[in-house]
């Protein structure tokens, strides 16, 4: 999917690591960048407000390990889902940052 279309937009991120999971959810914004490529900078909210310190989530486009689906499941528009595996190492670049 192509992140720009979901400027704008209620995203739920959903983090699968074995068996354990936790959602975030944030307003999308979508930043063009010559040097690290195109992202979605989600920054995060609490209780339908920023949250305190302005956390925020970065979806890199050129990156994989991540799923979009137009999914309201979590009282989003739409549902980023990344899965990773506590017996792989970590990869040296991964899909986001978390900041």
């Amino acid at each position: 999917m192509d992140l720009s279309l979901l400027n704008g937009k209620r995203i739920a991120i959903v983090f699968h690591r074995d068996k354990f999971s936790f959602v975030v959810r944030g307003m999308a914004r979508y930043e063009v960048d010559r040097i690290q490529g195109n992202f979605l900078r989600i920054s995060l909210q609490e209780n339908g407000g920023r949250a305190e310190g302005d956390p925020h989530v970065i979806v890199y486009e050129r990156a994989g390990g991540f799923s979009i689906a137009d999914d309201p499941t979590y009282g989003c528009e739409y549902c980023v889902t990344v899965t990773a595996s506590a017996t792989e190492p970590p990869p040296s670049i991964g899909p986001m940052e978390v900041s």
